[in-house]
């Protein structure tokens, strides 16, 4: 890993501001892809819950873990079907 950088010191500064903008790209692009993915397996199935969220303020962060947590369920079913 020290190696490549030391090989992108010394390239010269046009070069190495392509090469950080395309590796910034190809991040933001799987980024992109996995957020399509998931609200394509969201939308594409009806919950399973059917009760009303609860306007319980006190947790933001349950709530969160619990949508993280249902997107990791929908990765999982994606990639075993």
């Amino acid at each position: 890993m020290f190696d490549l950088i030391a090989k992108l010191q010394q390239k010269p500064e046009p070069e190495r501001r392509r090469i950080a903008f395309l590796v910034s790209l190809v991040v933001t692009g799987i980024i992109v892809a996995i957020w399509l993915i998931s609200l394509s397996v969201r939308f594409g199935s009806p919950s399973k819950k059917t009760e009303e969220p609860s306007l319980d303020k006190s947790a933001p962060f349950s709530a969160l873990g619990e949508q993280f947590k249902s997107t990791l369920d929908s990765f999982q079913n994606l990639f075993k079907n």
